[in-house]
C-alpha cells in the first residue's frame, strides 16, 4: 500500500473518530457554551462554532471546554496524550473516560471521604492545630479536613 494511501485511510479514520467524538461531546453535555464564552470572550474573533473553536484551537491554547474538564491538567497528567497531539476532550470521549482517567484535579466526594478515612485511620491529621491555624473555620459549616484537602 502506498504511503499516500495509508495517510488517506489515516485521515478517513480520524474524521469518522473526530465525528464521534464530537456527537459524544454533544450529547454528554461536556462543552458548555456559555462557560466558554464567559471564560474566553475572545474566541468570537474567530468566527466559528464555540465548540468547533475548541476541538481545533482552543485546546492548543489551554482553554478549557468547561469548568469540568482542565485541558492542561489532562495534558499534564497524561504524557500518551500530549505526545499523540489529540485534542484532550476528545481523547477522554473516546478513551480516557473508558480508561477511568481524571479530567480534572477536582476532588470528587467520595474522593475526599476515602482520604478522609485513611488519614483519620492512620492518625494523620490533627484537627485541633489545624482549627489554631484557621480558627474562622469554627464559625462556617466547612469541616477541617475537607478545607485542608480543598484550600490548605
Amino acid at each position: 500500500m502506498s504511503t499516500l494511501l495509508k495517510e488517506l485511510l489515516k485521515d478517513k479514520i480520524n474524521s469518522k473518530k473526530q465525528q464521534d467524538a464530537r456527537r459524544l461531546i454533544v450529547e454528554g453535555n461536556l462543552f458548555d457554551y456559555e462557560y466558554y464564552i464567559n471564560q474566553y470572550p475572545q474566541v468570537t474573533q474567530e468566527n466559528m462554532d464555540l465548540l468547533d473553536h475548541y476541538l481545533e484551537i482552543g485546546y492548543k491554547d489551554g482553554l478549557n471546554p468547561s469548568e469540568d474538564f482542565d485541558t492542561e491538567y489532562y495534558l499534564k497528567m497524561y504524557g500518551d496524550v500530549r505526545v499523540s497531539n489529540i485534542n484532550p476532550l476528545v481523547h477522554y470521549v473516546l478513551y480516557g473516560a473508558k480508561e477511568g482517567r481524571k479530567c480534572s484535579s477536582k476532588l470528587t466526594d467520595d474522593e475526599i471521604n476515602t482520604y478522609k478515612q485513611l488519614i483519620y485511620d492512620n492518625n494523620l491529621f490533627d484537627e485541633e492545630y489545624y482549627y489554631t491555624q484557621y480558627p474562622e473555620l469554627k464559625d462556617t459549616d466547612l469541616d477541617c479536613f475537607t478545607h485542608y484537602l480543598l484550600v490548605g
